[in-house]
């Protein structure tokens, strides 16, 4: 039988990564239901719609898949769920009726609003004992891989490196 346990190096970095990011997934999905808006599948999604709104800002999908990094076609999944729990409404634009853009109701406003309140309160937990400056580092941490990750990605033919 395979042990998953003795094939990975769980005192890697790579593998506490992962684990924070799993523990992180769960402790927002605790806390978002523990509000009421477990069903929310993409805060990330409605709160981005909220600030926009704040800002006085129409978007429209494809602009919003834009911002958020995902394909037209994840978003539109995203949108229909949102729609249909009633978070979110499509409004079509009067000169040109192929554009939709995407609005956050007052059902969504109060949700996006917990979600925001769920989100800070994990992240205050995560930081829990960690000093100002400890925050900072862990941050810059953090831009610094991904930015190699992304470089890696761009510039890689898709194989692996040798040498690495």
């Amino acid at each position: 039988m395979f042990n998953c346990e003795m094939a990975v190096d769980t005192g890697s970095p790579g593998w506490n990564y992962r684990d924070l990011t799993h523990s992180h997934r769960r402790a927002h999905d605790m806390a978002l239901a523990s509000v009421g808006v477990s069903d929310v599948g993409q805060p990330t999604l409605l709160i981005m719609l909220l600030r926009r709104k704040e800002r006085g800002i129409q978007t429209t999908q494809k602009e919003l898949a834009t911002l958020m990094r995902i394909s037209p076609p994840t978003l539109t999944v995203s949108v229909k769920n949102l729609e249909k729990h009633g978070y979110v409404h499509k409004i079509t634009d009067e000169n040109d009726k192929r554009r939709n853009y995407i609005a956050i109701t007052d059902k969504g406003e109060k949700a996006a609003k917990d979600c925001i309140r769920c989100l800070d309160e994990v992240d205050s937990v995560m930081y829990n004992g960690f000093s100002d400056e400890e925050r900072l580092l862990v941050a810059e941490y953090l831009s610094r891989m991904t930015k190699n990750l992304k470089d890696y990605v761009q510039t890689s033919s898709g194989g692996m490196k040798t040498g690495l």
